[in-house]
């Protein structure tokens, strides 16, 4: 079990419920940032560079 908690602030202009419903949206959003915490906290994550490690942009689509 990992000791720490990490509280993550997700700013990024997004103008939501342009391309899809809002709800449909908020629930994309919140799963690019689960997806993106699973990566960053992979074990494969130990073993790479600080060059080679996942890195990941807040971005719309």
């Amino acid at each position: 079990m990992n000791p720490f908690k990490v509280f993550l602030i997700y700013h990024s202009h997004i103008d939501i419920g342009y391309t899809e419903r809002q709800e449909k949206m908020a629930i994309y959003q919140a799963d690019f940032i689960r997806q993106a915490v699973d990566c960053a906290l992979s074990p494969r994550q130990a073993g790479r560079d600080a060059r080679s490690k996942f890195k990941f942009t807040a971005e719309g689509f």
